[in-house]
């Protein structure tokens, strides 16, 4: 499980977020089996999405940015993964179906403190995360699991709220301290 990462060959082009300690914890965080289905949202180079390739049934990555789709599909070519597919769109604009397991590391950083699109969370590091949670549900087959990575620097508490308002049951499972934040990976159930 937490070793499929170790492998994976990716490279990034132009503004695409290359994988840091956000990405490597959240891919050894997520547990998937043969029989499951995957979304990651906001893909970037498709490292999480790839990571769990190997483990999944089926694997579909989102992205806004166009160059991080390409960018995540010529990933999947150079590690010979046939089970993962890319696709433009804005979080679930243009995905179709249910999924057992999605998830997402949003770009979580306050825009006061950044200029990165990759990384700029709105203005208070969770705009994209409450968009997230207000759909994900049409998403998740019954059962299903969200794992979404989250920062001390965001409002933890609003994001908690938005989970139990939306009808998840929550727990942190992983975390990490870094020098100025510590990292926290959420996984919920509808």
């Amino acid at each position: 499980m937490a070793d499929s990462f170790k492998n994976l060959r990716v490279e990034c082009a132009g503004k695409v977020y290359e994988p840091a300690e956000d990405s490597t914890l959240l891919a050894k965080t997520i547990i998937i089996n043969n029989k499951e289905t995957l979304l990651d949202v906001g893909t970037g180079s498709g490292f999480i999405a790839l990571s769990a390739a190997g483990r999944a049934a089926r694997v579909l990555g989102v992205d806004v940015d166009s160059e991080a789709v390409d960018c995540a599909r010529g990933n999947a070519l150079n590690n010979d993964i046939d089970n993962a597919e890319f696709c433009v769109s804005d979080l679930f604009e243009n995905v179709e179906g249910k999924f057992d397991v999605i998830t997402f590391n949003p770009p979580y950083l306050p825009s006061g403190e950044v200029e990165d699109k990759a990384v700029d969370g709105g203005e208070n590091g969770i705009e994209l995360v409450e968009r997230f949670l207000m759909q994900v549900s049409d998403y998740l087959n019954p059962g299903g699991r969200v794992y979404l990575l989250v920062s001390s620097l965001n409002i933890l508490e609003k994001v908690g709220k938005l989970f139990d308002e939306n009808g998840f049951n929550r727990d942190i499972v992983a975390e990490e301290k870094l020098f100025f934040e510590t990292l926290y990976i959420i996984q919920a159930s509808y």
